[in-house]
């Protein structure tokens, strides 16, 4: 949903823990989603959390995953609130 919102233009990939939603794609900007393990494919430089209440979780499973090339970790809630204070 969100990045049917936002300008997706710079999100290239789009990954869910939920195995249901895996293999789809996201309907307007047609994205597939993808699994978690395949950020050990992609080894993102950045990645956007839905929920801040999972990001401590998501940095931990992360971690494990890519120890050596660990990428920033931001909530959208940031960049809205960097949006919205300038």
């Amino acid at each position: 949903m969100w990045l049917n919102l936002m300008d997706a233009c710079g999100i290239s990939k789009a990954i869910d823990i939920d195995v249901d939603k895996s293999e789809h794609f996201i309907l307007k900007t047609g994205h597939k989603i993808g699994t978690p393990e395949m950020l050990t494919i992609y080894k993102p430089k950045r990645i956007l959390v839905m929920n801040c209440m999972y990001i401590d979780e998501i940095r931990k499973m992360v971690l494990n995953m890519l120890p050596y090339n660990m990428p920033q970790i931001l909530a959208a809630e940031q960049i809205i609130d960097e949006e919205n204070n300038y």
